[in-house]
């Protein structure tokens, strides 16, 4: 049973949360899925809450790295300089 502490705590992460953002949880670890677009226009949400750095792991190819980082840094940055 949770107490009303741990009820009102999972409350304000939901309410934090980035609306576009889907998430699952493990641990203290949060998996970001999506496009390289929507990638960058989450860690942009974060920004808006004061994230900023994040430990990016557990890529299943190494494509999916790649691709990742081609893409969704430069428009987080072109993002940033607007």
């Amino acid at each position: 049973m949770k107490t009303s502490q741990e009820t009102s705590l999972r409350s304000r992460e939901k309410a934090r949360r980035p609306s576009r953002c889907r998430t699952w949880r493990v641990g203290s670890a949060i998996t970001l899925l999506g496009s390289p677009a929507e990638l960058a226009e989450i860690f942009l949400q974060y920004k808006c809450i004061r994230v900023s750095q994040f430990i990016i792991s557990g890529w299943l190819t190494i494509d999916e790295m790649v691709i990742f980082g081609r893409e969704a840094p430069p428009l987080v940055r072109r993002a940033e300089s607007h």
